[in-house]
């Protein structure tokens, strides 16, 4: 495991104390785990400058006691805490009250299974417990979190929670002041990203103005696989310590506002270029003693060629200089755009479901999602794949018709199939029904979606759009949407979305909003990467957001109406996604590549 432990400006005040305290087990003992304390006491008295080291050493001496009988690592943690109140219950009845509603404490212990670690934690006052798993935060210590003791009572540890921790696993704590730092701006979402030491720097730096005023500990846990059981260890140390000493100790006691900003490389000393002098062109080229008229030609092609190969060497130099240069200017950029483009890297996105290895699957382009059941098609068939992920089981479903275009409507799925039949799917009873509408005779529709009881449909050619009540039976017939006056049309469009607005994604990645059948506005979009092929755009009048994949980066971009970037979710595993969609809560996204269903969820904005 790697741990970075960041303290800003712990020392700025007389009462206030800041600790982090380690303890990792005898040789011989490894079972019991590696304890980490953070903590602080606030509007301390010069008195108990030390209380924070007696307290955590009653914890560490009871939990590690050599002489107790051999016990599971939760029931020595049980005992400990036991015993730390009734250390807070002596210092009470001694008068030492100080501490009552000023002591934020969290205790965390790796124990390591024989399939990684467990992590036991607990936590007092307003310390802060997150963790994050493929992308996803969490707040962990809201899940022992109950009703607030009474501020008199000297029962402080109680609750105690526990869960597996699995390689690429953050866990986070923060005292009450940096969480509220780092929770602004989403802050807390991008250092969860982070696994070096340069990496955090360099946001830090980004931030050091804000940060300048800031007090408390960041303590932060990269979970690694556990160290094979035979490598050799050195005295006395775990496999934990051994993989985070040093990322540990090179963190600590980070202060503020004294780091700087490291230089950029010096440019290398440029060489001198050195021609060859007439002596030695006399002497080496034989074309010199040829006629006047000769030589004059010779000697022009001699001195373009001189020329270009000054500048071929000179340019070749140039080169070199902005590819030393650029790493570490890149990387800068990097960790600053990480923070200001809500950039989220999952490394290995939560795989929800391994599709069954069928025609129908494999060729599908297009997925709907109605509660637990996903259902997949493509241009080219009259065959809708189902995926129950309920009960883990698929089936194939023929709708007679090729089907080019789907949407869905209450428990309904409805498909268009060219170039005159919807194709109608209950989901509850699967029964297909079809139903002949029609449309315009020219029309080449490149999307369609429902709103408020109407299908609308996009010409991406003419820049047109129809709209018609939701067939039941009855003909109906489209209608052009939009307004003659409109100042633009989507012409183009890739993908639509509906709200009230009808959004349109086009081939050159604008996003269009349109209102009654007219224009109003393209979204001003500050985002890097920069879009280049966005495939689909996705919003709902229950979602407050534009949802945008685009495999060509790899990534599902989280836009708000205003065309704010709240997130960018990246994976390598993205790069083949085909479609995604989106839960009606907006707090699960589901991304489908032909063969494995991925979860990202809860969605973190």
């Amino acid at each position: 495991m790697k741990i970075f432990e960041f303290q800003f400006n712990p020392k700025a005040k007389k009462d206030r104390f800041f600790r982090v305290f380690s303890k990792e087990p005898a040789k011989g003992a490894e079972a019991q785990g590696s304890m980490y304390i953070v903590c602080e006491l606030a509007n301390a008295l010069p008195t108990n400058s030390n209380f924070l080291e007696r307290l955590s050493n009653v914890i560490e001496q009871e939990y590690y006691d050599p002489e107790k009988q051999p016990q599971a690592a939760a029931q020595r943690l049980k005992s400990a805490l036991k015993k730390a109140n009734s250390f807070l219950a002596e210092e009470s009845k001694g008068g030492n009250v100080d501490w009552l509603g000023n002591l934020h404490f969290l205790l965390l212990l790796f124990a390591p299974t024989p399939q990684g670690y467990t992590l036991y934690f607990t936590k007092v006052g307003g310390m802060k417990l997150w963790m994050s798993r493929a992308g996803s935060l969490v707040d962990a210590g809201k899940s022992i979190e109950s009703a607030k003791n009474d501020e008199g009572s000297v029962k402080i540890f109680g609750n105690v929670g526990s869960g597996r921790i699995i390689p690429g696993d953050r866990i986070i704590g923060l005292t009450p002041e940096a969480f509220e730092f780092f929770s602004k701006e989403n802050f807390l979402q991008a250092v969860a990203q982070l696994h070096e030491e340069k990496q955090f720097r360099n946001m830090f730096e980004a931030k050091q103005k804000e940060m300048s005023q800031l007090m408390g500990i960041l303590f932060f846990v990269l979970a690694e696989a556990l160290e094979p059981a035979n490598e050799e260890k050195k005295e006395g140390q775990s496999a934990f310590v051994r993989w985070s000493e040093q990322a540990r100790l090179a963190a600590r006691q980070v202060k503020f506002p004294q780091l700087k900003i490291p230089a950029l490389p010096l440019r290398l000393p440029q060489p001198v270029l050195m021609l060859p002098s007439p002596s030695f062109l006399r002497k080496k080229l034989p074309f010199l003693m040829l006629s006047e008229a000769r030589k004059r030609m010779g000697l022009l092609a001699l001195l373009l060629f001189v020329l270009l190969l000054g500048f071929a060497i000179l340019g070749g130099k140039s080169q070199r200089d902005n590819q030393l240069e650029q790493p570490e200017e890149q990387e800068q950029i990097t960790a600053e755009m990480r923070v200001r483009y809500n950039i989220v890297d999952i490394e290995q996105p939560e795989v929800a479901a391994i599709l069954p290895d069928s025609p129908s699957l494999r060729e599908a382009q297009r997925m709907i999602q109605l509660g637990s059941k996903f259902y997949f098609f493509n241009s080219s068939s009259p065959n809708i794949a189902v995926f129950d992920g309920e009960v883990n089981a698929s089936e194939t479903l023929n709708t007679g018709k090729t089907i080019k275009l789907g949407t869905s409507s209450g428990n309904s799925l409805l498909f268009f199939a060219e170039p005159d039949t919807m194709v109608f799917l209950n989901a509850t009873t699967d029964v297909v029904s079809q139903q002949q509408v029609a449309f315009p005779a020219d029309a080449q529709f490149g999307g369609m979606e429902q709103y408020a009881g109407n299908l609308y449909f996009f010409d991406a050619r003419s820049g047109d759009i129809f709209r018609s009540p939701i067939p039941q039976g009855e003909s109906v017939t489209l209608k052009r949407w939009f307004d003659p006056l409109s100042p633009k049309k989507p012409i183009n469009a890739r993908a639509m979305g509906i709200d009230g607005n009808v959004w349109i994604l086009t081939e050159e990645n604008e996003i269009q909003r349109y209102f009654r059948g007219s224009y109003q506005e393209s979204l001003n979009l500050d985002i890097v990467p920069a879009f280049r092929a966005v495939r689909s755009l996705k919003t709902t009048a229950q979602l407050p957001y534009l949802y945008l994949l685009e495999p060509a980066e790899s990534r599902v971009v989280i836009l708000s109406k205003s065309g704010q970037v709240l997130r960018q979710y990246m994976s390598p595993a993205f790069t083949n996604v085909r479609d995604f969609t989106v839960s009606p809560d907006g707090q699960t996204l589901y991304l489908f590549d032909g063969a494995k269903l991925y979860r990202i969820s809860p969605v973190v904005y």
